[in-house]
């Protein structure tokens, strides 16, 4: 009996244990599962962004090469005869017609490895560095470009409110229709991702304290002149069809218009008769879209100034951040190209044997040179008071607790030294 007894408990001892071993196993090989997997998604992690910098290389490669070939553009056009240069621009103008993966590589001269890519890692020799960096072999392998776009991208935000754009064309003189997209699934998106939902009402309100929660109101301003012009013909009065400035404040509405007709961006010109345009917009790529009809200019043709033709947008209110798109359509709504306003850029970037592919662009003329936002303008400083003096009219009267003083001589010495309380009606 005492022998069958030490049995059982031997038996119970070993299928505890071998329960004990297999659930260690379990755990172990979960283990060391979630590290090989941990291992590898830090990896790709790690790959995936080091192709996205090699794509951004190349990226940064093609702003150069952009330069380097319009700069050698001026120089010829100012009768220069640089070697260097004319294979520059050869290599430049044969590229973007053929779309050739090494554009760039061939107007910078740069050495590609035996994939057609150049190489950018950062170590440089791997046999004496440490690290995986050595073997990432990082490099971009393709960057396209093109110069003649369908449209013009960019965006408005806080910091940058406000972008002048130059309306540039071969066909300049066949341009009838501007179209302008803003708000798009992007800023939606990221609306949507701080707890808000898209919501206006019928006639869009003004931004207030929930202006984040509707496409913004924007305001377009379009500039334009003939070949042959003065200064002063921007400040004359427009023809019913014709005017070389019209100022549009374009408000999100759920039930609005989506074309302005020449006569109508002629009237704006009239600040008293300016009005806002109501804008039907809904879900898509772009939540909004207008398109104006271009009046021709004052002089009543259509032998424009390249130069002298731009469209500002702004956003008045600062919020929300929002892209914006601009086409150009002749009298048929046939598309009409930018010449030399933007560069598309697509590059493609490698590490290892992981590839990533980013498309950017790039700006080919200035549009940072000051420009005033507002006819007043204050800086951030709250103690740096501005203080202006000036007369419209003799037809002041000064106000205190209610009372009206009609006598202007003292309306207008109380406007010297206070600057305020006082009210005048032009003469």
């Amino acid at each position: 009996m005492k022998k069958l007894l030490i049995t059982k408990r031997g038996s119970t001892s070993i299928i505890v244990t071998i329960f004990a071993m297999l659930l260690f196993s379990i755990i172990v090989v979960g283990f060391v599962r979630l590290t090989l997997s941990e291992a590898g998604q830090t990896s790709n992690s790690d790959l995936s962004k080091s192709a996205y910098d090699s794509a951004l290389a190349g990226v940064e490669d093609a702003k150069v090469a952009l330069l380097k070939y319009h700069e050698c553009l001026n120089r010829y056009q100012e009768g220069g005869s640089d070697t260097n240069c004319k294979e520059i621009i050869e290599a430049m103008q044969n590229g973007i017609k053929n779309q050739d993966c090494n554009t760039v590589a061939n107007v910078l001269s740069r050495t590609t490895d035996d994939q057609k890519g150049v190489t950018i890692q950062e170590v440089k020799n791997k046999n004496l560095d440490q690290g995986r960096g050595a073997d990432m072999m990082q490099a971009y392998t393709c960057v396209t470009l093109q110069e003649d776009l369908s449209d013009y991208r960019s965006s408005l935000s806080s910091e940058n409110r406000l972008r002048i754009v130059p309306i540039r064309s071969d066909k300049i003189k066949e341009l009838k229709y501007v179209n302008i997209k803003w708000f798009s699934d992007t800023n939606y998106a990221k609306l949507l991702s701080n707890g808000h939902q898209l919501s206006w009402s019928e006639n869009a309100s003004l931004p207030s304290g929930q202006y984040s929660l509707a496409p913004p109101l924007i305001n377009a301003s379009f500039y334009q002149a003939d070949k042959n012009f003065k200064m002063s013909d921007l400040i004359t009065a427009s023809g019913d069809n014709s005017t070389d400035q019209g100022t549009m404040y374009l408000r999100p509405s759920k039930n609005g218009t989506n074309e302005i007709r020449a006569s109508e961006v002629s009237r704006t010109f009239d600040k008293h008769k300016n009005e806002l345009f109501y804008v039907k917009c809904q879900e898509g790529n772009f939540f909004c879209s207008l398109t104006f009809e271009v009046p021709n200019t004052f002089n009543n043709s259509n032998d424009r100034n390249t130069g002298a033709t731009f469209l500002v947008l702004s956003l008045p209110y600062g919020a929300p951040d929002t892209d914006f798109a601009i086409s150009l359509y002749d009298a048929k709504r046939n598309p009409i190209d930018f010449t030399g306003v933007q560069a598309k850029v697509d590059s493609t970037g490698r590490a290892n044997t992981l590839y990533r592919r980013i498309e950017a662009r790039v700006e080919l003329i200035d549009n940072y040179f000051p420009y005033p936002e507002f006819a007043v303008q204050l800086n951030d400083d709250k103690n740096n008071v501005t203080r202006k003096t000036f007369y419209t009219t003799k037809n002041c009267w000064y106000m205190e607790d209610g009372d009206k003083d009609t006598d202007h001589r003292k309306a207008l010495q109380i406007t010297n030294h206070l600057g305020q309380h006082v009210y005048c009606i032009a003469a």
